[in-house]
């Protein structure tokens, strides 16, 4: 008797697990639709995929000449109709690298909304609010969370994360201002040697611009590639 409540048993649960496998088959959520190869949904996923890139290789090179900021601190000094932020005055004022990836996820969410274009389609398309979160080290990567629903038909495919991941001189840069902030600090002079070394090791290059008021302007520029270069721009006032 008990062994035929458990072969009972065993029948109910097959039968309970065939029909999830066929409701999966036949029914077809969004979630396994997303994946096929709709033109539509290729076209936008790569539409969003080029905006992502375009925008944040622009915020790599505008948030590096702002020492890292997209929204300048008040302590800062203007230069070609921009600014750059003051490292050092009176005391340290290096911004986080947590701080820099906010920043460039700030600029990438206000600039990315100039370039993606949904509205001239011929199918239903609905929206949700963005999000980004970004990831600086040797490489900078960013996740973009972005839904994105299409009705197309009877069908309905869903988008939602986008990411991009670029190596980029920005991070040693940073680290070199750091290192070149923290020894004026110390000296209360500008790091001359110390600068030249860190540009030779890293194979970048030291611009000191002096300004009045016992201020100086750093401008540490690499190479990219034969066509583009990045350059860190901060200030100390000794």
């Amino acid at each position: 008797m008990k062994k035929r409540g458990q072969v009972t048993l065993f029948i109910i649960i097959a039968v309970v697990i065939i029909a999830i496998v066929l409701l999966l088959v036949f029914l077809r959520p969004t979630f396994f639709k997303r994946t096929n190869n709709i033109p539509e949904v290729t076209e936008i996923n790569d539409h969003v995929h080029s905006c992502l890139k375009e925008t944040t290789d622009k915020g790599i090179t505008f948030l590096s000449m702002r020492g890292g900021y997209f929204t300048l601190p008040e302590n800062n000094i203007i230069f070609n109709l921009t600014g750059a932020p003051y490292y050092y005055n009176q005391s340290i004022l290096i911004p986080t690298k947590e701080k820099i990836e906010f920043e460039l996820a700030d600029f990438i969410l206000f600039r990315i909304k100039d370039c993606i274009n949904l509205s001239e389609k011929n199918y239903s398309i609905q929206t949700g609010e963005m999000n980004a979160a970004v990831t600086l080290k040797d490489s900078l990567k960013i996740i973009l969370t972005y839904p994105i629903n299409l009705e197309l038909g009877d069908s309905s495919y869903y988008l939602n994360s986008f990411s991009y991941e670029t190596k980029t001189p920005l991070n040693l840069l940073y680290e070199s201002a750091i290192l070149i902030t923290e020894k004026a600090e110390l000296n209360q002079s500008v790091p001359l040697s110390l600068s030249s070394s860190l540009a030779n090791e890293n194979n970048f290059s030291v611009d000191i611009q002096t300004w009045p008021e016992q201020t100086y302007l750093f401008l540490l520029t690499k190479q990219i590639n034969q066509e583009q270069n990045l350059t860190f721009r901060f200030a100390i006032r000794i």
